[in-house]
């Protein structure tokens, strides 16, 4: 789906009968399409987190004396940020674009998967914050592969032929996400009322997509080469 069609539906549907709509006429006034892309991004990203949709790899140069490894964008070396150290190996062709969500498991270089916030066991790694990565007696050198729950790709303003890449059972949901954060921002009670009402549109779909597991693994996205090294 590309974001005009995003936009369509949304002036068709949920905004029918407001100006950020067109009333209805099937495109959102070029004034509030920034504003609509914020919503649109968070309602993305609620998504991305509620639903393990998009997996990628990350690789994690560990250093003596340097437990805590926060997995942000500025840490890899395809970044420009000046930070004291580099710790994420990434390259041009595939730069981190600090899109994690979660860790999902860590790899040593012989792809032997590590324990992950283990207390019992003296080799696991830790995750004090879901962008954290905590490794105990981290050695200079050593390398350690990460498989983790990506965020959907940032949307830039002014481009509708972007594409919004989620399964189209996820559309209605994201408008109605999208519809609930945009009329709670607005005055009145009848406004905040439909947004309470959306939201909870939007959470029961949503919730019964997850329950009846509707969105198999089999149709999580991976970028992932941790098969070839076999991590299992």
């Amino acid at each position: 789906m590309l974001l005009s069609d995003l936009y369509t539906n949304l002036s068709y549907g949920v905004f029918s009968n407001l100006s950020i709509g067109s009333d209805g006429a099937g495109t959102i006034p070029t004034e509030s399409q920034d504003r609509l892309l914020h919503y649109v991004q968070r309602g993305l990203t609620a998504l991305h987190t509620k639903f393990y949709m998009v997996s990628k790899e990350l690789v994690v140069q560990a250093f003596d004396g340097k437990t805590l490894y926060p997995l942000q964008q500025k840490y890899a070396l395809t970044d420009p940020t000046v930070v004291p150290k580099k710790y994420i190996a990434d390259s041009i062709e595939h730069p981190f674009l600090g899109d994690l969500i979660k860790i999902v498991a860590v790899a040593d270089e012989g792809g032997l998967e590590l324990p992950l916030n283990d207390t019992n066991d003296i080799y696991s790694l830790f995750t004090p914050s879901p962008d954290i990565l905590q490794i105990p007696m981290a050695v200079t050198g050593d390398a350690y592969f990460l498989l983790y729950q990506a965020d959907h790709p940032k949307l830039a303003p002014g481009d509708l032929t972007q594409e919004v890449n989620i399964p189209g059972m996820l559309e209605e949901p994201l408008e109605l996400y999208v519809a609930s954060k945009v009329l709670s921002s607005m005055n009145g009670p009848e406004h905040a009322a439909k947004s309470v009402e959306y939201f909870e549109r939007y959470e029961l779909i949503a919730d019964n997509i997850l329950k009846q597991d509707l969105l198999s693994t089999s149709q999580v996205e991976t970028t992932s080469k941790f098969s070839e090294r076999g991590f299992k």
